[in-house]
């Protein structure tokens, strides 16, 4: 079915109505839920995936490291032994290094009041940690509030408190980050992109694009993107990192291949440690795409529809029927995967015998689906990538993880997107080598 869906009849794979409205009004007319028809989609696709064409990406890097090396240094700064929310640090993190990137670092630290969606007390958190809590707020909503799965129409009323509190929220980052756009209009720079290029960040790259007529168009993709470059790299982080500490012979593999590259870069972390670099980290890259493999961030894909009729697998489809692809499903398919339900990196190796199907033939090309595929591959793909090569090896160069209690050894916690609430994963963090 994928084989049709991402090549043959790509063309009218698209997204349903539906989807346009689930995260009102903290986003709602954006790339990511837009009709791929919409004579728009592709010029702004083409837009947003501008941002992490490679230049720029090798640029971004600068951000990413310099933001990952204060973090670290701040967490040591409280002790040689601590005991942190591994889900919430990832989350913290991913979040710091997106917003960074998207609107630029000096907002990274600037300061919104929310509202909490449970006991209504109010406090400031900044524009990072606020954009990730409206992601645990959606959610939140939607179990409190079980009335929005039976009438979509619904998602844009506020009925009940926790509505009137989740709307208050979207008015108020959306105002922020409005405000930021209008200070580029102004003439404000794009200030902490270690770059002379105004466009390098997502806000002046949107604001040259003749695509884009309203600072709400851009407010919503600058959201998107948010959720499409922070949520998938967050839990894929986490996960690897429990995976390591599961299997200690894998995370033995893991720095015999990145310490020698930590070993050349030490003294000069910010400078020396390139794309290039990075580029040669096979067994991170096995590594990572078997964390994505056996736990995929996004399980099931949001809902889908095909925009003409259509037979997909020889079922037939009337426009707007919808339908979810499930990336667990796919990717854990014994039919395809030696042993889908074990960690075995090597299975991304091409010469290695686990890279076959169990019956000795060659895998399905779609059999790996964490990013979709076709004209709705994921735009962040290339940043997600690229964030994780140059993050993993540090993560572990500075800090050695351990359980924190004894249950997550015969059960290893996992994330996953949209969950009822975000999982607690309190682990041991040990100061290995110190940031200088």
């Amino acid at each position: 079915a994928t084989t049709e869906i991402y090549t043959t009849k790509n063309k009218f794979f698209s997204k349903h109505e539906l989807e346009r409205h689930i995260g009102a009004p903290f986003f709602t007319k954006n790339i990511i839920s837009m009709d791929s028809e919409d004579p728009l989609y592709k010029k702004k696709r083409k837009a947003l995936s501008g941002a992490f064409f490679k230049n720029k990406v090798e640029k971004m890097t600068m951000s990413v490291k310099e933001e990952i090396l204060r973090t670290f240094r701040e967490l040591q700064a409280e002790g040689a032994e601590v005991t942190k929310d591994l889900n919430r640090l990832t989350c913290h993190i991913q979040s710091v290094l997106i917003v960074s990137i998207l609107v630029g670092q000096k907002y990274a630290q600037m300061k919104v009041p929310h509202i909490d969606m449970a006991t209504g007390e109010k406090s400031e958190l900044t524009i990072p940690d606020y954009m990730a809590q409206m992601i645990e707020d959606l959610t939140y909503r939607f179990n409190a509030n079980p009335l929005l799965m039976m009438f979509p129409s619904l998602f844009e009323i506020p009925i009940f408190t926790v509505d009137h509190r989740f709307f208050a929220n979207s008015k108020t980052i959306r105002a922020a980050i409005e405000d930021i756009v209008e200070k580029r209009k102004a003439g404000e720079a794009a200030e902490g992109l270690t770059s002379s290029d105004d466009t390098l960040d997502l806000v002046g790259m949107l604001l040259a694009d003749p695509s884009y007529t309203s600072n709400d168009e851009i407010v919503d993709d600058i959201i998107v993107m948010f959720l499409a470059g922070s949520q998938t790299i967050q839990m894929a982080t986490t996960n690897f990192i429990t995976n390591m500490i599961e299997h200690p012979e894998m995370l033995k593999r893991f720095r015999a291949e990145t310490e020698p590259l930590m070993e050349r870069v030490k003294d000069d972390i910010m400078n020396k440690m390139t794309m290039e670099e990075a580029d040669n980290l096979d067994f991170t890259k096995m590594a990572y795409m078997e964390t994505l493999r056996r736990n995929p961030s996004i399980p099931v894909s949001s809902t889908n529809i095909m925009t003409k009729p259509c037979t997909i697998s020889g079922v037939s489809m009337k426009p707007g029927d919808p339908f979810f692809i499930s990336m667990d499903d796919i990717q854990n398919d014994s039919k395809q995967w030696i042993r889908p339900s074990e960690f075995l990196p090597d299975r991304f190796d091409p010469s290695h015998e686990l890279y076959k199907r169990p019956d000795g033939g060659k895998r399905h090309p779609q059999a790996f689906n964490s990013f979709l595929g076709g004209q709705r591959v994921c735009l962040g793909k290339t940043f997600a990538e690229m964030t994780l090569r140059f993050t993993l090896p540090l993560y572990f160069h500075f800090f050695d993880f351990e359980w924190s209690k004894e249950e997550q050894k015969t059960k290893r916690p996992v994330v996953q997107m949209m969950a009822p609430q975000l999982i607690k994963i309190p682990l041991v963090l040990k100061t290995r080598n110190k940031v200088e």
